[in-house]
């Protein structure tokens, strides 16, 4: 499902999903995707990132920061 949202926003190739490695990590899921995606070098400080995360528990998160 992510995936097609992503392609809906035109965002696709932007996108870094850690579920496959980890699991479902509930909260943590985001800080950790923004941990493991400075890692590789998939993001660049200061520069204008977006979150969202969704769960089977109906809750819904998005943000947007600068790291």
């Amino acid at each position: 499902m992510w995936n097609g949202f992503g392609k809906a926003v035109d965002a696709a190739d932007k996108m870094h999903n850690i579920g496959q490695k980890t699991g479902n990590i509930i909260t943590a899921s985001i800080p950790f995707g923004i941990a493991d995606a400075l890692e590789k070098g998939l993001v660049e400080r200061d520069k204008l990132c977006m979150g969202w995360a969704g769960s089977g528990g109906m809750v819904f998160s998005a943000m947007s920061f600068k790291l």
